[in-house]
């Protein structure tokens, strides 16, 4: 929305560590809310527990549908889409965008500082 784009560019003029600092808060305020939901819920800690460990189901046609499902989590996991190799490319997405975000805003600052000077001739 228009409220949260200014948001981020109010945050971002600020600085970055303070753009960062309202992210990192907004993680944790979702991460309670899912605490609080789970204290909620009341669920049974023997089964949450049991979830944790893997296993598959013992009926043949469903562990094979289960392992398919399990090795295609995996290899997704290792390259980043189905079929191609490499590491992730969501992280290399998201570190590439970080480096082009400082590389941006320190070029509109160097305008800026000439755009400055001109004006004070």
């Amino acid at each position: 929305t228009v409220l949260d784009t200014f948001l981020l560019l109010l945050l971002q003029r600020l600085g970055m560590r303070k753009m960062e600092a309202f992210i990192v808060v907004l993680v944790f305020i979702i991460g309670a809310s899912f605490l609080i939901e789970i204290i909620l819920a009341k669920p049974d800690l023997s089964e949450v527990v049991k979830g944790f460990i893997p296993s598959l189901p013992s009926e043949k046609v469903q562990h094979d549908k289960a392992l398919f499902i399990a090795i295609g989590i995996i290899a997704f996991t290792i390259t980043g889409n189905q079929g191609s190799g490499g590491i992730n490319k969501t992280h290399r997405s998201l570190s590439f965008f970080s480096y082009e975000m400082k590389s941006v805003i320190q070029r509109v600052k160097a305008s800026l500082r000439v755009r400055e000077a001109f004006f004070k001739i």
